[in-house]
């Protein structure tokens, strides 16, 4: 599975969390945070890689909150591209 991310359209955790729940099509989604996110990601066995398109500007949207994100990622054997 590739999600696709992009730091120019999505600029706030609302946007963020819509864009994955619809990417990775998975029911059981249901909060807009990282634990939920965990959840999810944690169960699933298909691989997944991560492109994050503009991750400068992602970065400025998100600080600190987009390194907890990449890591989280990286701790289930997520790759994560970064453009």
């Amino acid at each position: 599975m590739i999600i696709n991310l992009d730091g120019n359209t999505i600029n706030n955790k609302q946007k963020l969390f819509a864009e994955l729940k619809s990417q990775l099509k998975n029911e059981e989604f249901i909060g807009n945070n990282l634990d939920a996110l965990e959840e999810v990601i944690a169960t699933m066995k298909e691989e997944i890689k991560i492109y994050i398109k503009n991750f400068e500007m992602f970065q400025n949207n998100f600080g600190n909150y987009s390194n907890a994100l990449v890591n989280l990622f990286q701790h289930y054997g997520i790759e994560v591209i970064t453009k």
